[in-house]
């Protein structure tokens, strides 16, 4: 064999200086594996850590978009209510102008009627007052000094 103890054969044998070296070795690489895979086991438990709260957002957006949804149909019969409101109030507001601009017109007649009646009672008047002075006249002139009694 090799000077050393380099020898294959003897490198089997578990207490030769070869077999302790390679057993180092190979300890060293198992230690490093092991911290290899306890690295990536954290990572592993970190992305799926990671993964739930992902997911939990996920969810609790998607409960947020579910509540926003609610909040926007709601808002819209709303909406919908105040428009029927307004359109009724808008045809309730026409009926009325109608019926002021009817009142209006009738008020006009009413007016014109009026000083039809004024004109008619002033006519009266002034024929009862002539009326009333011819009488007198007549009176003064039958009774000479002494006016008639009503």
């Amino acid at each position: 064999g090799l000077a050393g103890g380099t020898d294959p054969e003897t490198c089997r044998l578990p207490f030769s200086p070869c077999a302790q070296s390679t057993s180092s070795a190979s300890q060293a690489e198992v230690a490093a594996l092991r911290e290899e895979r306890s690295a990536m086991a954290e990572k592993f438990d970190a992305l799926i850590a990671d993964r739930e709260s992902v997911v939990l957002s996920r969810r609790q957006l998607e409960e947020e978009v579910q509540a926003l949804q609610r909040s926007f149909d709601d808002a819209k019969r709303h909406n919908d209510g105040l428009q029927a409101s307004l359109k009724s109030t808008i045809i309730e507001r026409d009926g009325t102008v109608q019926q002021l601009a009817a009142a209006g017109e009738e008020r006009d007649r009413l007016r014109d009627e009026c000083g039809l009646l004024q004109n008619q009672v002033s006519s009266l008047d002034t024929g009862s007052r002539d009326t009333s002075q011819r009488l007198q006249d007549i009176d003064t002139q039958r009774r000479p000094g002494r006016p008639r009694r009503c």
